[in-house]
């Protein structure tokens, strides 16, 4: 009989807790807020179309922490005008990828790198591509 109710009650407390963290959960991740606003850079290019998704706050002395990115430095960006029609498609990421030196210097630089050997250190997207990030600094 115990047993009966223990698993009643263990199937409802997982219930509620789907449904919380369902309803509860952070758009895309650490910093992420739901507050979005769209901020389209070129309509004619997707690979430079983005909607800040947390406002980048900070450009330099930025810290990752526990292998995280600096909220505040790295935010997070999506593509806007990107659904996920075009995004399922094989090929989607090396089509949008594109990150210059340059900007990957800029990257290097708001989080205090400014000489490092190849291979040390990687710019990647903290929302990734596959998932409709961007390219936008604030994502890198």
């Amino acid at each position: 009989m115990f047993k009966k109710y223990f698993f009643v009650i263990l199937i409802l407390l997982f219930g509620f807790f789907v449904n919380y963290f369902q309803n509860n959960r952070p758009m895309a991740g650490p910093g992420i807020t739901a507050k979005a606003t769209p901020a389209v850079v070129s309509a004619d290019n997707p690979a430079t179309q983005s909607a800040v998704l947390g406002a980048q706050t900070k450009t330099f002395d930025c810290v990752a922490k526990n292998g995280l990115p600096d909220q505040a430095c790295t935010p997070g960006a999506v593509f806007t005008d990107t659904v996920r029609g075009q995004i399922c498609v094989s090929g989607y990421s090396s089509s949008v990828r594109d990150v210059s030196q340059s900007l990957k210097n800029e990257v290097y630089a708001e989080y205090g790198i400014y000489h490092h050997a190849t291979g040390e250190y990687e710019v990647d997207h903290l929302i990734s591509l596959e998932l409709g990030g961007s390219n936008d600094i604030s994502n890198l």
